[in-house]
């Protein structure tokens, strides 16, 4: 008898649709850029070029900015993330039905920590990424993302990217 109850509440309960498309305040973004470079003292001499830029925000107030380059002639690739926070748990990606893109406005996100991973030409992991408490700042404006941060070892890491 108690089944049969609870059977009938819910087929009388009303039905509430889900919207078509859900705005979810997280998602990943990635975009070949125009220009992009990462340069890091323990990277060696000068700048690398990118390939890929990857936007990346688990939560409102949170962005991830992943610069990534292609591989050079021993086959290696890096991956170097910059993690920030943003004011007031804001969004820099407007995501909607698992499609994210960049919003309009200016974003400042203040980086908390940085990590750097190295990749064969297959992918795999060389070694465990490396990641530090960090102190700086991204900007995505007008179709740029630029970081600057700096480890608690004094080391200045510097990603920036024109999509």
């Amino acid at each position: 008898m108690r089944a049969s109850l609870v059977l009938a509440v819910l087929l009388l309960a009303p039905v509430t649709p889900a919207s078509a498309e859900p705005t979810f305040p997280f998602g990943r973004w990635r975009t070949t850029p125009q220009r992009c470079s990462i340069s890091a003292a323990p990277l060696g001499d000068g700048p690398l070029d990118c390939s890929a830029v990857q936007l990346h925000q688990q939560l409102p107030g949170q962005i991830s900015i992943r610069f990534i380059t292609g591989s050079d002639a021993e086959g290696i690739s890096h991956q170097m993330t910059f993690v920030g926070r943003l004011p007031d748990a804001t969004a820099a990606l407007n995501c909607s039905g698992g499609q994210c893109r960049p919003d309009d406005r200016d974003h400042l996100a203040v980086v908390s920590s940085l990590s750097h991973g190295r990749f064969d030409e297959r992918g795999i992991p060389l070694s465990l990424p490396s990641g530090w408490p960090a102190t700086g700042q991204c900007t995505l404006s007008g179709g740029q993302a630029r970081c600057e941060s700096t480890t608690f070892l004094g080391d200045l890491w510097q990603g920036s990217a024109e999509f």
